[in-house]
């Protein structure tokens, strides 16, 4: 199986942050649905960074969100957008 390519469009992340986050969708890609996928990776994030986590999985959507300071990531993996922000 061909593993799917990571863009990312924008982040306000450290390195290290990304990299978690990538190897958690990697972890989760088996998810049997984008939300399964979201909650996944938003209740990884919980538990590493402290909560509280938003994550938004899809081919297709809109956003228009606040996040803490530093805490922000959005890419692509594969065809799936991938939203990730701490919400206070």
């Amino acid at each position: 199986m061909e593993e799917k390519k990571i863009r990312i469009e924008s982040s306000e992340m450290s390195k290290d942050m990304i990299n978690v986050a990538i190897q958690v969708v990697r972890k989760f890609e088996k998810a049997k649905t984008e939300k399964d996928m979201a909650i996944d990776i938003k209740r990884e994030f919980d538990l590493q960074f402290f909560p509280t986590w938003q994550c938004i999985v899809g081919k297709s959507f809109g956003s228009e969100i606040g996040f803490e300071e530093e805490n922000m990531l959005y890419f692509y993996w594969g065809e799936y957008a991938i939203l990730l922000w701490k919400a206070g």
